[in-house]
């Protein structure tokens, strides 16, 4: 390269006439003007430093990149090809001709020309090459034709994308989506997935079965269109909450395509997917067992409200007032005996009094409500109208008008009944706090008034570490 850059610049200098300056020493052969000789010796430097560059490039590529005879010859190859080929140096690889054993492509190399010559170039031809030592390596290869000007070819150039191992791991990750897919189909539970804009993206069969529908006919659609609306603001916020990373659990109202609404228990997961945040759901129709608790709460219901019917009746008849507190010590006894296991059962039908966040406090606020709503449907089948409400950890439950108020205006005892149910089953309870009962109607309040406060959970303190001596 550096004789045809003398050669030209010499070729320059005898086109243009250009001859030795005058007093300058004459050679036997054209000396060159040191600027030129300055800006020649750049040009070669930079040539040297960028066919290192291209060298280096070159074997550095992670694919096989190669230059071949039609007959075989390798005229070129980068350091992955020749270590693709089970060669230790090009020379090695270069000393073998590939025309034939032993690296015979499962095309054969005849065909290869054939279709190469015949369309100019080959891309994304895949199959699979039988080394020298047996192994069997799968490839993806493009290739071209590189010919003369008189239409001669010079040899053919392309590039070796070892496919193997990414087809191994396409071919798990498509046994993994199988296999993923076959569980969800078949889960006994109801699995959906729900995007940031609060659009089911997954609904499997289980789920579809639940309320009704086909699970195609809900991809796409807006989540909590078939919740009940007394419910939709608690879904809607379970559901922002996940999406902020909170696993949550509710219980809500689902209309099916009967029109009927089920009961159904929601487990809810933060996940992202395609690099979005989702929601991930598990849901379970409890219709069936809320009805069986509900008719199991009404039939315990009667028997209780019957039996303190029946004891307040005689008690307040028959009792002198020198034995109504033995007497009532029998009854607290009795009633302890015979209703505290029945009715910490009814409690347990709400489920853990532990909750998702470690204090257990919303469990034990829900235990709360369940103790009011049960007393109030115990009252109102006795033909007395309550009111209560809860907020947080207190509780308040008034009884509106009494059927017993006038006996209670001649003696204790009826109100001593309702302290003893009322006050002593909300230790049965767990909850701790307390309860009292406020003036009654007896006494001239406007209603029988008691108060409940649950004694909330704390986190243990933090443990501090000493560090030893």
């Amino acid at each position: 390269m550096v004789a045809r850059r003398q050669n030209a610049v010499a070729g320059k200098a005898q086109r243009t006439g250009a001859g030795p300056a005058p007093g300058a020493r004459r050679g036997p052969g054209l000396a060159l003007p040191d600027f030129e000789k300055e800006q020649l010796r750049r040009e070669l430097d930079d040539l040297r430093q960028s066919e290192s560059g291209f060298r280096a490039m070159f074997d550095h590529i992670p694919i096989g990149v190669y230059r071949t005879t039609p007959d075989g010859k390798v005229l070129m190859a980068n350091a992955a090809m020749v270590r693709m080929l089970e060669c230790r140096t090009f020379q090695e690889l270069s000393d073998r001709n590939l025309q034939g054993a032993p690296y015979e492509p499962e095309y054969g190399r005849d065909w290869f020309k054939q279709e190469i010559l015949k369309e100019g170039e080959l891309r994304g031809l895949e199959s699979t090459w039988t080394l020298a030592s047996g192994a069997r390596l799968r490839v993806r290869e493009n290739a071209r034709v590189v010919r003369a000007r008189d239409g001669k070819v010079l040899y053919f150039e392309g590039t070796v994308e070892d496919i193997g191992r990414r087809q191994e791991a396409d071919e798990l990750m498509r046994a993994k989506a199988d296999f993923l897919e076959e569980v969800v189909s078949n889960a006994s539970v109801g699995i959906f997935v729900i995007d940031e804009d609060n659009r089911y993206v997954l609904i499997n069969p289980e789920c579809g079965r639940i309320v009704g529908h086909e699970p195609d006919d809900w991809t796409g659609k807006e989540a909590g269109l078939n919740v009940h609306p007394e419910d939709q603001g608690k879904a809607l916020a379970h559901f922002i909450q996940a999406l902020s990373g909170e696993q949550n659990e509710f219980e809500i109202r689902i209309q099916a395509s009967d029109g009927r609404y089920r009961n159904c228990r929601v487990n809810i997961s933060p996940m992202v997917l395609g690099g979005r945040a989702h929601v991930l759901g598990l849901v379970t129709d409890v219709t069936n067992l809320r009805s069986a608790e509900r008719e199991l709460m009404q039939r315990r219901t009667y028997s209780l409200s019957t039996i303190l019917v029946l004891a307040i009746s005689a008690m307040t008849a028959a009792i002198p007032p020198d034995s109504l507190e033995r007497s009532m010590a029998a009854f607290e006894e009795t009633f302890a005996r015979r209703f505290q296991t029945l009715f910490e059962d009814d409690m347990q039908l709400i489920g853990s009094y532990e909750n998702p966040d470690g204090t257990g406090n919303a469990g034990r606020e829900a235990v709360l409500k369940r103790f009011l709503r049960f007393y109030s449907s115990l009252l109102h089948i006795m033909g007395v109208r309550t009111e209560y409400s809860s907020h947080q950890t207190e509780g308040i439950f008034e009884i509106l008008d009494c059927i017993w108020l006038d006996d209670a205006r001649k003696g204790p005892v009826p109100c001593r009944v309702c302290k003893t149910i009322l006050c002593g089953s909300f230790a049965w309870t767990g909850l701790g706090g307390f309860a009292v009962q406020e003036p009654t109607m007896a006494s001239g309040a406007r209603t029988c008034l008691f108060r409940f406060r649950v004694e909330p959970l704390r986190r243990p303190p933090e443990q501090t570490v000493l560090p030893s001596e």
